[in-house]
């Protein structure tokens, strides 16, 4: 997936400050500890027990992300580049992966099957480096913009399921949060979209987006960056060749030598 979203506010137990330091887990950065998680850190996290946990909740839902924690005023959604975070050696992980590798149920009827287990639920360990949170968003903001692209219901503003997504719902998404921030739109993306959120009926479901996959085959692992297209090869490409290593690129390295990914 490109982009993640974090949805924050007064009572969220992970420690945030998207503009200086970012986000970072219980556990890792406070106190020095980046051994790789357990299944039983895994299960906590997803039960919501109060612990120090390794990991950082994110989403790729952004109908989801306007309708976690309803009841809690003063939200904001947090958009958060995919690219650069495993660009910076940041380990994020799809929570469908993980209780895969444990032999975790989390389908089916079973009682005792772990909840929040997704496809659109990831985890990243340790930190999100400001670096990596691009922009802030009030919850009406968001809302709003979620519902001109077709990502909550206009009658219930309810988040709308993958399959029954309009079409280019995620191109439209982020051509309106582009022009939200004033940031230039893709090279051959389209600009303007109608604007589907007041019609009677919703245009059929195209294509799921790459942001849906879940075969693990197909996703990044935590040392490999994702897929881009030829036209985004071709831009980081012309970057890299007109600018050289850096101090910065240098301290990363050092800073996440001692975050350990998960055993093969």
């Amino acid at each position: 997936p490109p982009t993640f979203y974090r949805v924050t506010h007064s009572k969220s137990h992970t420690s945030h400050n998207p503009h200086n330091l970012g986000f970072w887990s219980a556990r890792g950065l406070p106190d020095h500890n980046f051994a790789a998680p357990s299944e039983e850190d895994f299960i906590k996290h997803m039960k919501k027990d109060n612990f120090a946990s390794p990991y950082i909740s994110l989403t790729t839902d952004p109908g989801f992300a306007c309708t976690f924690d309803a009841h809690i005023g003063g939200r904001e959604v947090v958009e958060i580049d995919a690219v650069k975070l495993w660009r910076m050696g940041v380990c994020v992980e799809s929570t469908v992966d993980i209780a895969k590798e444990f032999g975790i149920t989390y389908l089916g009827s079973d009682p005792g099957r772990l909840n929040y287990v997704t496809p659109s639920h990831w985890v990243a360990r340790y930190w999100v480096p400001a670096e990596c949170c691009v922009a802030t968003y009030s919850l009406s903001q968001f809302e709003e913009i979620c519902l001109k692209a077709g990502f909550l219901d206009k009658v219930t503003k309810k988040g709308i399921k993958p399959e029954d997504l309009p079409a280019k719902a995620y191109e439209k998404l982020e051509c309106l949060l582009n022009k939200l921030k004033g940031r230039p739109n893709p090279e051959g993306e389209e600009q303007d979209f109608a604007d589907e959120s007041d019609d009677e009926t919703t245009l059929p479901p195209g294509p799921l987006e790459p942001i849906m996959v879940e075969t693990s085959a197909n996703l990044p692992s935590c040392r490999q960056k994702p897929p881009t297209s030829d036209a985004e090869k071709a831009r980081e490409n012309q970057t890299l060749e007109n600018s050289g290593p850096t101090d910065t690129d240098a301290g990363l390295n050092v800073a996440f030598t001692g975050l350990s990914v998960r055993d093969e």
